[in-house]
């Protein structure tokens, strides 16, 4: 009877998206690092029912994950992404901290999802 209690009590195992950290809290001072980041970067949310994006990434974490391709007429497009641009958070999680899977669950089926890009010099139009 007791081991069954203590097998009951155990945690079930996380989803892919309760494994990563949490992101920063508003309150929280960013260094001057993060404030020349947080200038440079701009962010887009595919709503609930928004179907494909219409993007292309060049690379996957854990390297930086540029897109390679945006899509003519896509959802991407209408929202002025453009190949060059990086994807540096994903809902407020580092890329970086992101696994393959995880990123791929993101960008295929979770919506609400809120990108934040950071546009490169010489990205193109």
């Amino acid at each position: 009877l007791h081991a069954n209690l203590a097998m009951a009590a155990e945690p079930p195992e996380p989803r892919f998206w309760q494994t990563f950290p949490a992101p920063r809290r508003e309150e929280e001072p960013l260094s001057c690092a993060e404030q020349e980041l947080a200038d440079a970067t701009f962010d887009v949310v595919a709503k609930k029912g928004t179907g494909t994006l219409g993007i292309a990434p060049g690379a996957l974490p854990p390297n930086p994950v540029l897109l390679k391709y945006v899509a003519a007429g896509s959802w991407a497009e209408k929202h002025r992404l453009e190949a060059g641009d990086e994807l540096v958070a994903v809902n407020g999680i580092p890329v970086s901290d992101l696994s393959i899977f995880g990123l791929d669950q993101f960008l295929r089926k979770e919506r609400p999802v809120r990108l934040t890009f950071m546009r490169r010099q010489g990205a193109s139009n």
